[in-house]
């Protein structure tokens, strides 16, 4: 668990609360804010593995959650830290689940697939399989206007662009979608076609 954790409260007249928190190494948990025990009917036994459908082609890679999810009405929204190398590797796209059962409600491609908004900023298949373009820091929501919104970090390898020419969208950008069901309203990239992502060196000082 970084960063804190959510929590979600029923409206109705038999009060429920739960903390949702995702993990290190990929996995999404609801306790019941009762007791502090596992939600048994929230995916399996109070846990999603947040792995199954964005890393399966690589199980020993990075991919974990590094900040709270984001709660909107019925529903637990996560990013997830992704690798910053190779280019190839885990999808960094945005999901949201139901906050009941844990089923998949929407997920947004950070990268867009051939045919969405934004695929032609992605030259040839160079989206494909591609690594980073996640959420790794906090989303907020605006429950008022119903909008959730993402900073989207930059795409891997973080220092090479030769495989993956173009804008890059939606790379390096601030975006903002329907909370109820992860379209797409607007965006707006700092950064096209990032090449000078900093990494931390590991020192004393951090």
């Amino acid at each position: 668990m970084h960063r804190g954790v959510a929590y979600w409260e029923n409206s109705g007249r038999k009060k429920e609360g739960r903390i949702l928190f995702g993990t290190g190494d990929g996995r999404l948990i609801a306790l019941d804010a009762s007791n502090g025990k596992l939600c048994a009917d929230f995916g399996r036994g109070g846990i999603v593995n947040l792995r199954e459908g964005v890393a399966d082609k690589w199980p020993d890679a990075d991919y974990g959650v590094t900040s709270p999810p984001a709660v909107y009405r019925n529903l637990v929204i996560v990013g997830a830290l992704a690798p910053e190398y190779p280019a190839k590797g885990p999808s960094g796209d945005v999901r949201a689940f139901d906050i009941h059962t844990g089923k998949l409600v929407w997920r947004f491609h950070t990268i867009p697939r051939p045919g969405q908004a934004g695929s032609e900023t992605w030259a040839g298949d160079s989206w494909q399989d591609r690594t980073g373009v996640n959420v790794w820091s906090i989303m907020s929501v605006d429950q008022k206007r119903g909008l959730l919104f993402l900073p989207i970090g930059a795409p891997s390898y973080h220092f090479y662009g030769g495989d993956r020419k173009g804008r890059n969208l939606f790379a390096n950008s601030l975006v903002a979608l329907r909370a109820e069901t992860g379209q797409l309203v607007w965006h707006y990239q700092m950064v096209h076609h990032d090449l000078w992502t900093m990494i931390r060196r590991r020192s004393p000082i951090w």
